[in-house]
């Protein structure tokens, strides 16, 4: 029942869901795009029973709610629905910008796209490179010579995997 009342609470304080053109939840938050900002009372959105947080940006809003945020979004779907008779979350409508996007945000779209799963290689790299140095500056390894075979540097990396596993959580991604 509580959150039913959250999700009423919100509702009514994000200006109605004549105010709200798109929402969506990640683990802990719900995202919510909206058409007037000047609708929305903040600072009872922060009083609001079980949130525990807002962020803001111009024309959308993240309110923080912890891990059942899926409930309260599924509640918050079902009160638009008596509204409006429909469950629309907003993501089945059209992009705002008819499909025109300029020459700079499609380019900016494809060089992310592209580079985006090359992040997590740039960082590890970075990781072990600026730990070879360190162990380098305090003497911890001698010189690595610019030939290294991969009988010596295989178990390196083996190792420095072994020792930072529980400093960096390696996520295996499995496709079904």
């Amino acid at each position: 029942m509580a959150k039913k009342h959250t999700a009423k609470l919100l509702l009514e304080y994000l200006g109605g869901k004549s105010n709200i053109n798109e929402i969506m939840h990640c683990m802990t938050r719900l995202r919510i795009s909206l058409s007037d900002d000047q609708l929305v009372r903040l600072s009872d959105i922060k009083k609001t029973e079980g949130v525990l947080g807002v962020n803001t940006q111009k024309g959308l809003i993240q309110i923080i709610i912890g891990t059942t945020v899926s409930e309260v979004y599924d509640e918050m779907l079902e009160l638009m629905e008596k509204e409006t008779g429909t469950k629309e979350t907003g993501m089945e409508k059209a992009d705002p910008t008819g499909g025109k996007k300029d020459i700079f945000s499609r380019l900016f779209e494809i060089l992310s796209g592209i580079f985006t799963p090359t992040i997590p290689a740039v960082a590890g790299t970075a990781l072990v490179s600026a730990l070879l140095s360190l162990m380098r500056t305090f003497n911890l390894v001698s010189r690595i010579p610019c030939q290294v075979s991969c009988a010596s540097f295989a178990p390196l990396c083996a190792h420095l995997i072994w020792y930072l596993r529980r400093i960096i959580p390696i996520r295996s991604s499995t496709s079904l």
